[in-house]
């Protein structure tokens, strides 16, 4: 039987008083879902202080659908997304993302800001948030933040969250008329995905209008996105295909127990190839 360490357990009910305790603690772990939170103290991987249930503060449990953007608090259950978001593209690409994590089981009870905030490469929607240049909302004391999610992350399991700040939810704008595709590679007995790629383009009679997209698993760590919409015809799908194989060329990949480099790379550019053609081929 597996034992979690001592710890004491806070519920918070009102940003305040989130802000209080998290302040006068020098190594809490912040839970909504605890989907993955409760593992890792079982396994004894994590030994904090204190863990701070932040699942009961109001402000983090709604979603605002305003005329031009999206916000969605971070107690947001995963499986409420498809139901709850707007039918615009953007919005289609995240419930994409999240429909892929895990079972139903896990969707039903990790949230929007665990799956942004515990940092790891493996995690569907920081991917997806980063293709459509979506916000990071943060909170603090003082006032409230917004940062590019593609800047929200330095390193695997690392976010520029400092002592006493929260993530609030995510804010992106609605876009119309894109088109979307996510991929990605899973290693079932290692559990673990290897590659993601998330894009999304608009196309007008065969001229590319915008196109971005990212990538992001094990493979590459935090998320990495590309502009492409330097490119201006859907016939120049090879060229750039070619441009994202020779950025993957160059990536620093490790050899570890999900494979080797050459192998990694390999799935990366599957994945992307083929998420190239779901958005620009007629």
């Amino acid at each position: 039987m597996k034992i979690p360490p001592n710890f004491k357990y806070i519920r918070t009910y009102t940003l305040d008083e989130y802000y209080e305790k998290a302040n006068q603690i020098s190594l809490p772990l912040i839970i909504s879902g605890g989907t993955v939170a409760v593992l890792m103290l079982k396994n004894r991987l994590i030994r904090p202080e204190a863990v701070i249930d932040i699942s009961q503060i109001p402000e983090l449990n709604i979603v605002k659908i305003n005329k031009d953007d999206v916000f969605i608090g971070a107690n947001t259950k995963l499986y409420k997304l498809k139901d709850i978001l707007p039918n615009d593209s953007a919005s289609e690409l995240i419930v994409k993302s999240a429909s892929t994590v895990g079972d139903i089981a896990i969707r039903s009870m990790g949230s929007v800001g665990g799956n942004v905030c515990l940092g790891d490469p493996s995690n569907d929607l920081p991917v997806a948030l980063t293709a459509i240049d979506a916000q990071a909302v943060i909170g603090k004391k003082d006032g409230i933040t917004y940062l590019p999610i593609k800047n929200f992350y330095i390193k695997p399991f690392k976010t520029v969250l400092n002592k006493g700040e929260i993530l609030l939810g995510v804010n992106y704008k609605m876009l119309n008329g894109y088109r979307t595709s996510y991929k990605k590679h899973f290693i079932n007995f290692l559990d673990h995905y290897v590659g993601i790629v998330a894009a999304i383009a608009k196309i007008e009679e065969n001229v590319i209008k915008d196109f971005k997209m990212a990538i992001g698993g094990e493979a590459v760590g935090k998320p990495v996105k590309f502009d492409l919409s330097e490119f201006s015809n859907v016939d120049e799908i090879k060229i750039i295909k070619e441009r994202m194989f020779d950025y993957v060329n160059t990536m620093h990949i490790e050899n570890n127990r999900f494979g080797t480099a050459n192998y990694k790379k390999k799935v990366l550019y599957t994945l992307i190839s083929r998420a190239i053609d779901e958005v620009l081929k007629l």
